[in-house]
């Protein structure tokens, strides 16, 4: 099957595709781990296979099994199949054999791959405490870049300064011109030479949207002085924006696009007709408005964007780019006067270089902590988008209309009521959500705007769902605070990923108030859970203990624990889950871990006495195992939603066949969802209704 037919297959085993090597991808060893072929995605063991086939441009046979690339399962996930789907890529398999057709005639861009890797690899080498920050700059490449420095730099707002972008390329192509200007070189002759130099740096790099951007609207800036015209930059933007949609019609669809462009017609606003070279004013306001006017209108626009697709903005960033801005370019100028000056042999001033850039970096470092220690400073939740566009019609209002109207605290007023009104979390109350996680559990009960509980986070079959999951699903959701973390017992594929949370939802803007576990003997105990309540201590965050009959009120909400009993001990770690009924009016929710069948029969009167009502809604025990949600306690309950937690094809054959037949002969109204097939699954009081909705149909 040749790669080009492959739209007519979503999934295929023991399939041959045919087609040129548009894109390589590397491990941190320097080895690849995957192509691109056509519109396939390539995963290649670099143990078994010959290294020297993947030559990009040329053409080659692979076999294994494909299938199409997945969207996400919850909201606020990572959505692989847009990503890959902008680049022109939607299917994925694993290579099991490869072959060259044949080779490429020229091989320019494997050059200039491999000229990038030994680049890197010098970078690595003599950068000994920067090297990863200044490949990053350099080379475009993360592959060295320290997580820690990303994820601190993004929730920052700072994170544009780690691609490269209009930025590096203007400093770049600037300070080459300049100096060719400044030995005697004529301007077009200068022109020429800058271009020419851009021009292979981006095929170095890869051409990138910002890239491809930042090229053309240079090209534009110099081709204004050849001409002696005035540089438009609104003019300019919009034909960068048809020279990338001309290349790549689906970049469109890449946030990356939207985030590029977003931010450059801001900047081209603002220099166009906020700030047209009006004389400096003198004193504090004439500092603020040197200083940090441009990063405040930059904010002010940019921000509805990061909500929209990344769910958080730092308020703190305004302050952070007017400083990182300045400094930029001469990070950017050491960076390569270090790289150059490690071809002479000379390790002495290439560590200078590394040192005064690790002086500004670590000072950066110090200045965006706040942020992920205090999550007051950072926004949260995706806006609607009738929301975005009363933003954005009140915003042009007072930068353009406004000024001629009212003074300035007025307007003053109006921004800071139109951030206020777009970064309003909506108020979810009442609202269970169970997330996908594959095979484990994770339910999120909203107790207001902005504030919700957890109940367990693991999972035996997906990994680092509470990075690319839970966190994700908290600030798509707005949620700012989780009041309490229930665990309802200690094995992995429920408790596997609360110790990550507890140490990483402050530096996502969410503050965690406390760790809820069973009262029960310490024997019964997981080392997970015992790494849990460690991790908690160590971070501050209060461990709380809850036993049958013990209720907490958490804003309207009561969660009341409904087993095991205080001090409870048994060998089997599922008969001593957590099981909690929340509840507020006659909303009544049922969350039972992995209680057995024996744990339901204890719970049956004591549920039933504390509902207020019918059961809403009933969290399926032990993802539907066999061993629980029997007859009995079924037809006592009742539930009028259920929903199962199992992941895709488990080996556990999750949900049994058996619980699906007795909840279709013993609750024939009970409206019975999964999430191996609909994703997350949310359910909420809609007055005496109750509203359901999937994340997948």
């Amino acid at each position: 099957m040749k790669s080009g037919n492959a739209t007519a297959v979503t999934s295929a085993e023991n399939v041959t595709i045919k087609g040129k090597i548009r894109e390589k991808n590397f491990d941190e060893t320097g080895n690849v781990k995957s192509v691109v072929i056509g519109n396939t995605l390539c995963y290649v063991n670099c143990e078994t296979v010959d290294q020297g086939r993947f030559i990009l441009g040329a053409t080659v046979a692979v076999g294994g099994d494909i299938k199409e690339i997945e969207g996400p399962m919850n909201p606020g996930e990572f959505n692989r199949k847009n990503y890959y789907g902008a680049k022109g890529v939607f299917f994925e398999m694993s290579a099991e054999t490869i072959a060259t057709v044949s080779a490429p005639k020229l091989g320019i861009r494997e050059w200039f791959l491999n000229l990038r890797l030994r680049v890197s690899e010098r970078i690595m080498r003599f950068f000994t405490l920067e090297g990863g920050t200044v490949n990053t700059l350099l080379c475009g490449d993360k592959t060295f870049l320290s997580k820690e420095r990303k994820d601190l730099y993004t929730n920052a707002g700072v994170g544009h300064f780690l691609v490269i972008s209009g930025l590096h390329i203007s400093a770049v192509g600037t300070c080459i011109y300049r100096a060719l200007r400044r030995v005697g070189v004529k301007v077009r002759h200068g022109c020429v030479a800058a271009m020419g130099f851009l021009l292979l740096y981006g095929i170095f790099v890869g051409f990138s949207i910002s890239v491809i951007r930042a090229v053309v609207m240079f090209f534009i800036r110099l081709l204004a002085d050849v001409l002696k015209r005035i540089y438009d930059m609104l003019n300019a933007v919009a034909v960068a924006a048809v020279v990338n949609v001309a290349i790549n019609p689906l970049c469109v669809t890449d946030t990356a696009f939207i985030y590029s462009y977003v931010t450059v017609l801001s900047i081209a606003v603002y220099v166009t007709f906020i700030s047209p070279g009006k004389a400096a004013e003198k004193g504090l306001r004439g500092v603020v408005k040197k200083y940090l006017k441009f990063p405040m209108v930059l904010w002010l626009f940019v921000m509805p964007v990061n909500l929209c697709l990344s769910y958080g903005c730092s308020v703190a960033s305004v302050l952070i780019n007017a400083l990182l801005a300045p400094l930029s370019a001469p990070i950017l100028i050491l960076a390569f006067l270090g790289l150059g000056l490690s071809y002479t042999g000379l390790p002495i001033p290439v560590g200078v270089a590394d040192f005064l850039i690790a002086l500004i970096l670590r000072g950066f470092d110090k200045l965006c902590k706040p942020t992920s220690l205090y999550p007051m400073f950072t926004l949260l939740g995706r806006p609607a988008l009738w929301k975005v566009c009363v933003y954005y019609v009140l915003l042009l209002w007072i930068l353009f209309k406004g000024k001629n109207i009212v003074g300035t605290a007025v307007r003053v007023g109006v921004a800071l009521g139109a951030v206020l009104f777009i970064a309003a979390p909506v108020n979810l109350s009442g609202q269970v959500t169970t997330l996908y996680v594959g095979q484990g559990e994770c339910v999120v009960v909203h107790t207001g705007a902005g504030s919700a509980v957890i109940y367990d986070c693991g999972s035996t079959s997906k990994s680092n769902i509470g990075e690319y999951t839970v966190i994700p699903y908290l600030r798509y959701t707005g949620v700012s605070r989780v009041d309490a973390i229930f665990v309802s017992h200690g094995d992995y594929d429920h408790v596997g990923e609360v110790a990550y949370l507890i140490e990483n939802l402050a530096g996502e803007g969410v503050r965690l108030r406390s760790l809820v576990t069973q009262d029960i003997a310490k024997a019964g105990k997981s080392k997970f859970l015992v790494e849990a309540e460690a991790t908690a201590r160590s971070e501050g965050v209060p461990v709380l203990h809850m036993s049958k009959g013990q209720r907490m009120w958490l804003g309207d909400f009561s969660f009341t624990c409904m087993w095991p009993a205080k001090g409870y001990s048994c060998e089997d770690v599922n008969e001593g889950s957590m099981v909690i009924l929340v509840s507020k009016g006659d909303f009544d929710a049922l969350l039972c871990g992995d209680a057995t069948g024996e744990t339901e029969r204890h719970i049956i009167k004591s549920v039933a006495g504390a509902m207020s009502g019918n059961l809403e809604f009933l969290s399926v025990s032990h993802h539907g195992s066999n061993s629980a949600s029997d007859a009995g306690f079924l037809k006592a309950l009742a539930p009028r939603t259920a929903v199962v937690s199992a992941g895709i094809n488990n080996r556990y054959g999750h949900p049994h066949k058996e619980v699906l037949k007795r909840f279709r002969q013993y609750t024939p109204k009970t409206v019975l969802l999964r999430t191996d097939k609909s994703g997350a699954v949310s359910v909420a009081p809609s007055g005496r209704e109750i509203r359901i909705s999937v994340f997948r149909r």
